[in-house]
């Protein structure tokens, strides 16, 4: 049986507080073999910014991130693009609820609204889900991808506040 490629490997264990999860990796990160690879995504610069990190990584850091009590995935592990190029199958989805089962961060957070409403199957706005995954409360984060900047200051802020709700769980 030939299992899908799998483009960029999860970062996962428990007792982590939040889990990041994209659509797919996006081409630069496919190429360097690392999240959030490309050279302007804001992702890591916001990490740091926010207190969720004590430094600002390195993409190719991107395993490091456990030790801030973070977790990395993608919604699609086999399929590389950006969030209007990738379309989700059903058992991506299924996937995705079993890991977070599995591992049971505090917080699912998509970074993207693309990303969440591929998940949920609707369009969703930004900031805490209705709805969970057993105890995992999922939030929704703009884009920090350059194709997003042309509404990034004005939601930019859900960063901030996801950020303090996950120090003050």
């Amino acid at each position: 049986m030939n299992l899908p490629k799998v483009i960029l490997p999860d970062v996962l264990q428990r007792g982590l507080k939040v889990v990041f999860c994209g659509t797919a990796a996006g081409r630069a990160s496919e190429k360097a073999q690392s999240y959030y690879a490309h050279g302007r995504n804001k992702f890591w610069s916001v990490l740091s910014e926010t207190g969720l990190t004590t430094r600002k990584l390195a993409p190719h850091e991107f395993r490091e991130v456990t030790n801030f009590g973070i977790g990395l995935t993608d919604l699609c592990k086999d399929v590389a693009g950006s969030d209007h190029d990738v379309r989700p199958r059903p058992e991506h989805r299924v996937v995705l609820r079993r890991k977070i089962e599995e591992h049971r961060p505090d917080f699912l957070a998509f970074t993207s609204l693309e990303a969440a409403k591929r998940f949920v199957g609707r369009r969703v706005g930004l900031g805490r889900y209705e709805e969970s995954i057993g105890t995992t409360s999922i939030y929704v984060l703009p884009s920090t991808s350059p194709m997003a900047d042309w509404n990034w200051m004005s939601n930019k802020i859900h960063w901030w506040e996801f950020a303090e709700l996950v120090r003050a769980s």
